[in-house]
Formats: structure tokens, sequence, C-alpha cells
């Protein structure tokens, strides 16, 4: 009879690596009565809708999915791990398949071979990856690319790779949600190529680059991630990139906070942005979001740096000044087409420091600026702030609440 027979419904086939000193891994079809020699000769064997259910152990192999079906780890204290050469993703899937419940790698490569990925889904299908552990000594980790095609990525660990940890590209799809994203040689999660993914409620952190690039047209909703401790910019959104960044967590970063510039676009909206290096908002390049109902909080740069050429709409954000104020920039000429509604919190500490208004502070009619109580005590109240700041309100507070996620 058929190894894995054709039920309507998912039949379970298991796979088992060999134990030490034995002979070579192999499968058995849900009967016992079937023996292949790796995972690949058992997804070949399978028909449509099959399942193969892998036992623990070390596979040393390259699979091709071109079927519908799922490849399962078993549920076991012991891993499946499942090891590709650098000759060819790990797995390659071109149908609709689920995996989960594996750690899936790849070798080192060589000095000649090109950037791979572990997991490489293609052909305009959906695929879903769940529960898994997938790095790369040899590329990205997991790439889902091409038109139509969608994967949506949850529940895993996806780490320490030489490229990028996910990348969407070339018009794909899908939902990248609920993983933990770190230690990768490129960005966490990258979004190139007109790809248009939802990204919700990661951990994306200590990667060598960003947190998550957007570039070449890329897309997509980046919402509700904790994203932190990223060499690079947290987000940086290139080359008319133009992403929905609402909600996020953005912290602790080598560079700046969010960095838009050749050319970028999209909305950077109710973000809570701080103790990044740089700057907590950059600007650059020609570069046009819309920055909104943002909380900018102190780091080791300007809170928001605009250059010359760039026409974003910055408006009803809340930004924590340093101690002089000076942590704004954004060209004379742009100040009051571009700047509007914003809110400068000044938190002083003991004794009471002068509250200080200067050519750094480039807010349009209309923002306003917030001091905890005892900024005034040298700065003469909150008359002189509203005689040095044209078109702001002054308003003394006991407090000024912020808006933190705990990490």
């Amino acid at each position: 009879s058929h190894a894995l027979g054709k039920a309507p419904a998912l039949a379970p086939a298991r796979a088992r690596a060999p134990a030490s000193g034995s002979a070579p891994g192999w499968v058995l079809d849900r009967n016992g009565r079937r023996v292949f020699a790796s995972i690949g000769a058992a997804v070949a064997e399978a028909s449509a809708f099959d399942r193969v259910l892998v036992e623990p152990g070390v596979y040393h192999e390259n699979v091709a999915i071109d079927k519908p079906m799922e490849v399962c780890g078993a549920e076991s204290t012991s891993p499946v791990v499942v090891v590709g050469d650098c000759s060819a993703a790990t797995f390659w899937v071109t149908a609709s398949c689920r995996l989960c419940n594996m750690r899936l790698t790849q070798e080192e490569a060589t000095a000649e071979s090109p950037i791979l990925a572990t997991v490489l889904v293609s052909g305009g299908t959906l695929v879903l990856i769940d529960e898994c552990d997938v790095s790369s000594q040899a590329g990205h980790a997991v790439v889902v690319k091409g038109p139509r095609t969608k994967a949506i990525v949850t529940h895993n660990v996806i780490h320490e790779s030489r490229g990028v940890g996910v990348l969407y590209c070339d018009e794909a799809g899908g939902a990248l949600t609920d993983n933990v994203i770190f230690g990768n040689k490129r960005a966490g999660v990258a979004i190139l190529r007109a790809g248009s993914p939802t990204v919700t409620g990661n951990l994306i952190e200590k990667g060598e680059d960003s947190g998550v690039l957007v570039s070449e047209l890329g897309r997509g909703r980046v919402e509700g991630n904790c994203i932190r401790g990223n060499t690079r910019a947290g987000v940086a959104i290139l080359q008319n990139g133009q992403p929905h960044v609402v909600d996020n967590t953005i912290v602790g970063g080598q560079d700046s906070g969010v960095l838009v510039c050749e050319c970028g676009e999209g909305v950077i909206e109710h973000n809570y942005i701080a103790d990044n290096r740089i700057a907590g908002i950059a600007v650059c390049s020609g570069a046009s979001p819309h920055v909104t109902r943002n909380e900018v909080g102190k780091g080791g740069g300007r809170s928001l740096c605009v250059a010359d050429g760039c026409r974003p709409t910055v408006d009803h954000n809340c930004f924590e000044a340093t101690d002089d104020l000076v942590n704004i920039s954004v060209p004379h000429q742009l100040r009051t087409v571009i700047v509007r509604s914003n809110t400068l919190v000044a938190s002083v500490g003991e004794p009471p420091a002068i509250v200080r208004a200067g050519t750094a502070l480039p807010f349009a009619a209309g923002g306003e600026m917030l001091a905890k109580e005892g900024a005034h005590a040298q700065a003469g109240g909150a008359s002189f702030l509203r005689g040095a700041l044209p078109g702001f309100s002054a308003t003394i507070m006991k407090g000024v609440s912020s808006r933190r996620t705990t990490l």
C-alpha cells in the first residue's frame, strides 16, 4: 500500500533520526509498514494533505516541499534538529504547508556561497511556521518572496543568522506575530521590494543592524512590537518605504530610534521612543513621513532631527527635553510649515534648573511646553515661558506622566 495513505484527514507518518552507531535515519508510515532513509524521502512519497511527524534526532538534509502537507516535530523532551547545507534552503516550500516544533538551521557557508535561507517560501503559496527555532550560519533565517506568497510566522525563536532574521520581499505578505528575534547580523525584520506583511507583538532585539528595515517600496504595518538594543536604527525606512509604524516601544538602540531617509515615507504614530544613542526620530535625504502622537523620551542625542530638503509632517507629539532644551533640530524655513501642535516636556532635577528658550525650539503656533514644578524658580515662572516662546502655552506641573512599556 501507499506509504502514507490517502485519507482526507492529515495522516501521521513518523521520521526518526539514527541512534548513535546505528543505521541511517528512517521514517515509518502511520501503520509502521514502510521505511524511508530521510525526511525528504517521506515528503516525496507523501500524498497531498498528509502529515509527516518527525521523531527527535539530528537530520542532515535539504528538503523541498511542493505539495500541501505538514512537517512537524514529535512532542518530546528532545529536539528535532534539521541541518541543511549551504547549497540550498534547509526547507524550500512552494506549496501550502505547515512547519512546526523543529529546530531548523543551515551549515556555515563558504566564501563563494550566496546568501541563502534556512526556510525559503515562494511560488504564490500560503505557509504557516510555528513553534520553531530558526537560525542560519549561511544566510537569512526565513525568506518569504514573490507575488501572492504569504507566510504566517508565529511563536518562533529566530536568531543569530548571518543575514536577516525574517525577510518579506517581492510583493510577499503575511503576518509575523509573537516571535522572539535576536542577534542577527543584518536586520531583525526586513520588508523590501513592495513586501507588505503585518509585524505585530514581536520582541526584536540585540541585532547587529536595524531592528526593522523597510525599503524599496516596502509597506505593511509594524505594530505593538518591542524593538530594543539594536546596533543601527530601531526602525529604518529607506528608498520610498511606506510602512505604518504604530504603538511600538523603540528603546536602547545604538543609533536613532526611527530613521527615515532616501525618500522614505509612511506614518510614525503613537510609539514610545527613548534611550537611543543618536536621535529619537531622524529625517533626512528627502524623506517625508507623517510623525504624529509619539512620545519621545531622552536619549544620547536630540529628540527630533530634520535635515534640509525634507518635508515631514510633525504634529501632536510629546518630546522630553534635555536639561538645556537643545534637543530639537528643524531647518528654520520649515518650522512653521511641518511642525505643529507638539508638546515639549522639560523634566528638571534638583536643585531647580533654569528653563531656557532659544532658537533650538522650532515649534509652530499651537505647541505647548510643560515643565515640572520647580522649573520656574529661576526662570521667572509661566509668564517667562510664554514670553520666551511665542505661540506656546506654559504649564507648571508637579509631575510628567509617560507611557512606558515594561520590558
